[in-house]
């Protein structure tokens, strides 16, 4: 609520100094007054990044943002960190339509903010955290497999419970499953359309 209320302030703030610019009576006083609280209330809204946790750990966090159907940001006691889902690979949000559908199939996982993560690894290349999330006992990850939403991520997951949600999924023909393409292979599509 309190962040909510900063960000509206930092915006009429804004908007007031964009005004102010264009207004030929503002004084230069009235502009670096302005100029001064959108700097400051920038500030308070800031948010420093976590320091990586050690592989291993387990974390209470909350919930900040869904980016794609495997990549999250939440807010731990340290910090925020950037969450990769530990074992599964979901469509990019280029591949239309299945990344959003694999992203809303995320934020309908993830009703409570409340989240558990059980460090795995830290994926030094993007600075973020892998890990499993929980939502309640609930595999975050496993779930968007069973559902068709990711494909497990062979090469850094050989769960057999992933596998076997996999095939039942893929004999269901659900999610990216319910038709043949690139979406099935989000590690072939990244390799064929690098940013």
């Amino acid at each position: 609520m309190k962040r909510d209320l900063l960000k509206l302030l930092q915006q009429l703030l804004r908007n007031s100094l964009s005004q102010a610019r264009r207004h030929k009576g503002s004084g230069p006083l009235l502009i670096a007054v302005l100029t001064i609280a959108v700097f400051a209330v920038t500030q308070l809204l800031h948010e420093p990044n976590s320091p990586m946790p050690a592989k291993g750990t387990s974390l209470g966090c909350q919930l900040i943002d869904i980016h794609d159907g495997d990549t999250v940001t939440a807010r731990c006691p340290e910090g925020k960190l950037k969450v990769r889902l530990f074992g599964i690979d979901a469509p990019e949000m280029g591949q239309k339509p299945w990344g959003e559908q694999s992203r809303e199939l995320l934020r309908g996982l993830l009703p409570n903010p409340h989240i558990k993560l059980e460090v795995m690894d830290i994926d030094q290349r993007y600075g973020r955290v892998v890990a499993r999330i929980l939502n309640g006992y609930q595999d975050v990850g496993l779930e968007m497999v069973r559902r068709g939403g990711a494909a497990v991520y062979e090469q850094y997951n050989q769960s057999r419970a992933y596998q076997v949600a996999q095939l039942q999924a893929r004999q269901d023909r659900l999610g990216i499953w319910s038709q043949p393409g690139a979406q099935q292979t989000p590690w072939e599509w990244r390799r064929l359309n690098p940013r």
